[in-house]
């Protein structure tokens, strides 16, 4: 199997020689002259770099003196660019100083199954070719190991495709599997990014079942929030992160109470009456073991958990909407909430709801959770709601009213999340600032931003939710 390696180096010798090594162990070369072409192209390939090279003293661009500075920049703008990749740096004269500089504080690469880790710089003398050879030999040797294990349930098509089945593998190998089967838990216009996973041993046993979310995010787990006080058997507990050689993505490992598991997108439309069940439960759950206390906020403190004021005013001017005074109070009842509750993030396990994804656990309005739910079945890009003719535009702006729901393919699910709306709410002025604040951010994201029914709908309902809270 061939991997992609860059190499950076303007001497056609040099040039030479470290592509013969490259190729010999099983690496694909990309090769760049100057710093300028390597920013540029760098982000042009399309498949996963599992391997940089890189010399210190290089031109800015292809007619210019060659220069240790110049190296050194680029160094630090791959390794932020490259967060999960290996780097070989070579010099011809490389000191103490150059070597604190280059490896202090790059940290490691830490791969599942392996109690050593891998360095993320790795610096030689131009003269090292046998210590060169010992190091890519390495890199190759780990890659191998993690590609020996089979995947299937997901394709290998473009750099996405490619780092979701490494990933995949990382989390077999973290249970001491041969083999992992993937199934989408959720579909929809950005495609799948959470997967229930089967994995067995070289013995053809299972050794573990799995949910697997598939994340860029870096923000560590909290210790406490939502995942804490809710029953175990409602969550999906996180057990493990796996990340590397995998285009800076990473895989969030969550451990569920059940073989089959699936998403309360996949319900919305197809069975509207049961997955109206599940917000019922979801909701009889959370009222039984979140408290909340009462609070006067004001109104930016209170859409900070959704969007901060500056974007809001940034988006409202936008498109010619009026905000109220960020500094006007409202009344709230804050407690823990999942932050991000939309229905890919809810799992039907066994008949019953389980929350997923935690990394946006806050102490907020104990609105915030049942608004995010009902105003993602319009909104988010996965919900199989996104494309259909209702709501129209009379209807939004007749938003939170009865003949809002008339013409739905789903009024039972939207009238379940709008009950736990009006349960859950302390006064109007809450309501609407929360409603405001999500439709907003909305308009922040490109796939909102391009389509022109959803970028109405959201105006529409953020300029309803405006008037309400300037007349109030």
């Amino acid at each position: 199997m061939s991997r992609t390696a860059v190499l950076i180096e303007d001497d056609d010798e040099a040039v030479l020689f470290t592509s013969r090594r490259l190729r010999e162990q099983g690496f694909s070369p990309v090769v760049f002259g100057d710093a300028e072409s390597a920013s540029a192209g760098i982000s042009k390939i399309e498949d996963m770099i599992d391997l940089v090279v890189i010399d210190r003293r290089l031109p800015v661009h292809a007619s210019a003196e060659p220069d240790d500075s110049v190296g050194d920049a680029l160094l630090n703008e791959l390794l932020d660019w490259l967060p999960d990749v290996s780097f070989v740096v070579f010099s011809g004269h490389t000191g103490f100083h150059h070597l604190q500089f280059a490896t202090r504080d790059r940290g490691v690469i830490r791969l599942p199954g392996r109690e050593a880790a891998l360095d993320r710089v790795y610096v030689f003398d131009k003269d090292q070719a046998p210590e060169f050879n010992s190091c890519i030999q390495k890199i190759r040797t780990v890659l191998d190991d993690i590609d020996a294990i089979d995947v299937s349930g997901v394709s290998s098509s473009g750099l996405v495709g490619q780092s979701t089945r490494r990933l995949l593998r990382e989390v077999a190998r973290h249970f001491d599997g041969s083999m992992i089967s993937a199934t989408a838990l959720r579909g929809g216009l950005t495609g799948a990014s959470v997967y229930g996973c089967q994995i067995e041993n070289a013995s053809g046993l299972s050794s573990a079942g799995v949910v697997v979310k598939m994340s860029t995010s870096t923000k560590p787990s909290s210790n406490g929030g939502l995942h804490t006080i809710l029953p175990a058997a409602s969550i999906a507990a996180p057990i493990a992160v796996v990340e590397g050689f995998a285009a800076g993505r990473r895989a969030k490992v969550m451990q569920v109470a059940g073989a089959e598991a699936q998403s309360l997108f996949a319900m919305i439309k197809d069975s509207p009456p049961v997955a109206a069940g599940q917000v019922n439960s979801l909701r009889r759950i959370v009222k039984g073991n979140v408290r909340g206390g009462i609070r006067t906020l004001t109104l930016e403190e209170l859409a900070a958990p959704l969007a901060g004021w500056e974007l809001m005013e940034g988006n409202a001017s936008d498109y010619a909407i009026e905000l109220p005074p960020r500094s006007w109070q409202s009344r709230t009842s804050v407690g823990a909430q999942h932050g991000d509750l939309h229905p890919g993030n809810i799992l039907v396990v066994n008949g019953n709801p389980v929350l997923i994804d935690f990394d946006s656990e806050t102490s907020a309005s104990q609105l915030l959770d049942p608004l995010v739910l009902l105003l993602s079945g319009l909104f988010h890009p996965d919900s199989p709601l996104r494309g259909d003719p209702w709501p129209s535009p009379d209807q939004c702006v007749s938003f939170y009213e009865p003949e809002f729901f008339a013409g739905s393919s789903s009024p039972e699910w939207f009238r379940a999340c709008l009950d736990w709306v009006v349960s859950a709410q302390s006064g109007e002025r809450e309501m609407w600032t929360l409603v405001l604040a999500y439709c907003l951010r909305q308009l922040k994201y490109k796939n909102i931003r391009e389509d022109r029914v959803m970028r109405s709908r959201a105006v529409l309902l953020a300029r309803r939710a405006s008037k309400e809270l300037l007349q109030a």
